[in-house]
Parts: structure tokens; sequence; C-alpha cells
């Protein structure tokens, strides 16, 4: 986040789900914006690196983004 910009992370009403990314599990955080869209944060580990890719574009999309990072 950068100097002027907000975040909003409602953590009460996120959704935890456990999903493979290759052959790592990840953890995928599902909340809304303050639009009313879904927020994916999904976070891994591979190799003793962890991976994070968040934003508010559809899940497919995101775990195709995830799936590409080696």
């Amino acid at each position: 986040i950068q100097p002027g910009q907000q975040s909003l992370f409602d953590n009460e009403h996120t959704v935890y789900e456990t999903v493979k990314v290759g052959e790592a599990d990840g953890v995928l955080r599902t909340s809304t914006d303050e639009h009313g869209k879904n927020v994916y944060t999904l976070s891994w580990e591979h190799r003793g690196i962890t991976h994070t890719v968040m934003g508010n574009i559809p899940y497919d999309e995101i775990m195709k983004i995830a799936k590409g990072i080696r």
C-alpha cells in the first residue's frame, strides 16, 4: 500500500480454503472489497519461498497466475 492509498480487509467475513498450487498446498482467502467484489489472496510456499497473489479478479485468473510462478 502506497501513501494515500487505503486498504480495507474484513477478516470477520473472510473464507479460508486449502488449495493446490502445483504440488504445494496453499491457502486461499476470499473476502469482499468496499464495492462488494470478491478479493482473493492466495499464499503458498515452494522451495523455501513464500508466494502471495492478491486481487479482485476472477478465481480462475488468480489460479492461472499462481500456477505460472515458478
